[in-house]
């Protein structure tokens, strides 16, 4: 199926679409594909990982934060973004993203949203700052729980 440059223009300009959606749908479909692909053996997993997205020129953008930025050891004015990507060591394929903001609440102008989109892997893989006790005794809940099921 083809598509005119017009419509994928007007597809990515909507709004009103549900993008978090869409981009699960696609990686499902997509991993779905890579299964037929590759090793049985495989091992898939997830991967978490943040970025700050600075934005020091916006000033009434919607849960602005000023943030800290590991790199370049500063604080500035931005977003911190969550992104977690499957993978079968061979693949990664982005799942989902949440743009954070402060968790201080003087510092947002809207809270955010408390809905977390709830996936499966076999493993998950982090950066060591994700780890602690009670993340690691709700990730080990949320696992038996599943292979109870």
């Amino acid at each position: 199926m083809t598509f005119s440059k017009n419509t994928y223009y007007r597809f990515l300009n909507e709004p009103r679409y549900n993008w978090k959606r869409f981009l699960t749908l696609l990686a499902v479909r997509t991993t779905g594909y890579f299964n037929s692909l590759t090793k049985p053996d495989r091992m898939p997993c997830l991967v978490l990982d943040d970025s700050v997205i600075p934005r020091e020129r916006s000033k009434k953008e919607e849960l602005l934060s000023r943030v800290y930025d590991h790199v370049i050891h500063k604080t500035v004015k931005g977003f911190n973004m969550l992104t977690l990507g499957w993978t079968d060591g061979y693949s990664l394929m982005p799942v989902g993203f949440n743009m954070m903001a402060s968790a201080d609440a003087r510092k947002r102008v809207i809270p955010a949203s408390d809905s977390i989109d709830k996936r499966k892997a076999d493993y998950v893989l982090m950066d060591t700052w994700f780890t602690n006790e009670p993340f690691i005794k709700e990730l080990v809940k949320k696992a038996l729980m599943s292979s109870a099921c």
